[in-house]
């Protein structure tokens, strides 16, 4: 299906269902929107710079009349109506262009997710049946934003809010009838406290720091696998799964039938398509754990 572009652009979340070819096409379909997004708060920004330019240039031309002046001046003899009109059109202009700004910027989403999402499906394009529609919910909301605030306390001298943001879920069959699900969540710790005394920090008054996290979570049900047996097999999960670098395995459970395997990142990256596959650092950890709980279940690796 077409992005609605009127409900993205109030919800910034995507919700399909439908084949990998079209979530595919709809991924790039929000690609293309992020970038005219991205493009037009470039054109605002240097509207925004102008506007300020014209705005200091009459003001220094006024200084410079009011210098000139033997006596003290009226306001329309320091600033002539050229003056005037040019600061004035100036000052609007900046407003104009400062809305437009901020209108846009909303749509200048995080390219790396929804690329996930694209990368990913090609991965697997041979382990899909074309014609299996998956279900997808792709949120793009940044994750410091007051949709994603859980709560906030005060550890200590920092005052911490914290943000989760259940950014993805993808659910769909593989060819072999195993039933799948990909969740992706990323916290975020925004942490500040007053500076201390003759800390070294610019001017600022508070010290801060962000501390993030994204956690993969993937769900395989395989037909005729009780959970005693899935169960047992979770004592094994960590050895069976080669991580890439910086992951950190955290953990594997049977829950409703399937079983589940959970793993951080402080960092990792998908690239556009067509771009060095080496930096997809976000696909290869999601597929080292399905290859990795394949091996534990005992189903072969297609190909």
């Amino acid at each position: 299906m077409a992005i609605d572009v009127e409900a993205f652009q109030e919800t910034l979340v995507h919700r399909v269902t439908a084949t990998s070819a079209a979530i595919v096409a709809d991924m790039d379909a929000l690609r293309r929107l992020d970038k005219a997004a991205e493009a037009r708060s470039a054109r605002w920004n240097t509207g925004c710079g102008i506007s300020l330019i014209v705005l200091l240039l009459a003001f220094l031309g006024a200084c410079v009349t009011f210098e000139s002046k033997g006596e003290t001046p009226t306001l329309f003899e320091v600033l002539p109506i050229p003056a005037l009109v040019a600061m004035g059109a100036s000052l609007l202009g900046g407003a104009v262009c400062w809305f437009m700004r901020k209108k846009v910027i909303q749509l200048d989403v995080e390219d790396k997710r929804y690329d996930l999402v694209t990368r990913l499906l090609h991965t697997l394009d041979d382990e899909i049946a074309p014609e299996i529609p998956l279900e997808l919910t792709l949120d793009l909301h940044p994750t410091k934003s007051p949709e994603e605030l859980d709560h906030t306390e005060q550890a200590g001298e920092w005052q911490v809010a914290y943000y989760i943001n259940r950014w993805l879920e993808l659910h769909g069959r593989f060819k072999d009838a195993t039933r799948f699900e990909l969740r992706m969540t990323e916290t975020l710790e925004d942490r500040t406290r007053p500076l201390a005394a003759g800390a070294e920090a610019g001017n600022a008054e508070i010290e801060s720091e962000q501390i993030s996290s994204t956690r993969a979570t993937v769900v395989l049900w395989v037909e005729g696998r009780e959970p005693a047996e899935l169960q047992a097999l979770t004592r094994d999960a960590a050895a069976a799964i080669l991580l890439p670098e910086l992951a950190t395995f955290k953990g594997a459970k049977v829950e409703e039938g399937g079983l589940v395997v959970r793993v951080t990142t402080p960092v990792w990256n998908a690239p556009p398509p067509g771009q060095d596959d080496r930096n997809a650092s976000g696909t290869l950890l999601i597929t080292e754990v399905l290859r990795g709980m394949r091996k534990l279940l005992g189903i072969p690796h297609p190909g």
